[in-house]
């Protein structure tokens, strides 16, 4: 992410001496690519917004999503933990409230696409 300066010629002044600067920090080459108000990390997408920082989850086109399916025979409490732990990850990584509503009614899709039944998912939501 790069905050930009208004000013085309200083921005890019700003922007030679950061990589500059990175890769004279103990010698290892880096490789830049064009600048964004929008970088993924991990699971986590950061946005500029404005003023502010926007933060959703990052979640891989191809992704299966293949959950420990109901039947398995893994201990009962695997599922409270999986589901804790996942809305754990919405909320914590999730600024905008409506987003995190988005990802929970996915979460709970694909639960049921496992072969949850959702009566027995919603106490746990």
């Amino acid at each position: 992410i790069w905050l930009s300066n208004p000013n085309y010629v200083a921005d890019n002044r700003q922007w030679n001496n950061f990589q500059d600067d990175v890769n004279d920090f103990h010698g290892l080459p880096w490789e830049f690519i064009p600048r964004s108000t929008t970088v993924q990390f991990m699971d986590l997408t950061v946005s500029i917004e404005g003023e502010r920082l926007s933060t959703d989850l990052f979640e891989k086109p191809m992704a299966l999503y293949l959950y420990i399916p109901p039947h398995s025979t893994h201990p009962p409490g695997g599922i409270n933990g999986l589901i804790t732990g996942q809305m754990l990850r919405i909320f914590t990584l999730c600024s905008d409230p409506e987003r995190i509503k988005v990802h929970t009614l996915n979460f709970l899709h694909r639960l049921q696409a496992r072969g949850y039944d959702k009566k027995d998912l919603i106490p746990l939501l």
